[in-house]
């Protein structure tokens, strides 16, 4: 019994802490078939609301590693890549104002392109037709 009670007030409290910062905002990112790249980026770009945004898996995701990268250089300036799993939000520091694509190493050895979707709170996103 009191292990079910810890398990129901820690998902309480993770339930309050991913609820508690802004809109989730689903994402697609498609994978080409036969990507062996190291990270496939989203069309969409956004832009950080706040000091931080949170990222969550979506649709088609095993655990995965997931990074961003500014759109002012992008070779130049990858952030440090977080562990995603579903269940567990992933928090990423971010520039304020500033405008990024997600990256997940998600590959692909099949002939067909597959398709993922991730989850974004603390974030503004632009499609890539509204640039």
């Amino acid at each position: 019994m009191k292990k079910l009670a810890a398990f129901v007030l820690v998902f309480l409290m993770m339930s309050a802490f991913s609820g508690c910062n802004g809109e989730k905002q689903e994402i697609e990112i498609i994978i080409p078939a036969g990507s062996e790249e190291a990270f496939v980026f989203t069309k969409e770009i956004f832009s950080a609301e706040k000091d931080d945004i949170i990222i969550s898996a979506g649709a088609g995701f095993s655990d995965t590693s997931v990074t961003i990268k500014t759109e002012k250089v992008p070779e130049e300036h990858f952030y440090e890549p977080v562990y995603l799993t579903h269940g567990m939000p992933a928090e990423i520091r971010t520039e304020k104002g500033e405008w990024f694509r997600i990256g997940v190493s998600v590959q692909n050895p099949s002939e067909h392109d597959i398709a993922v979707s991730i989850y974004v709170q603390n974030a503004e996103i632009k499609s890539k037709a509204e640039e």
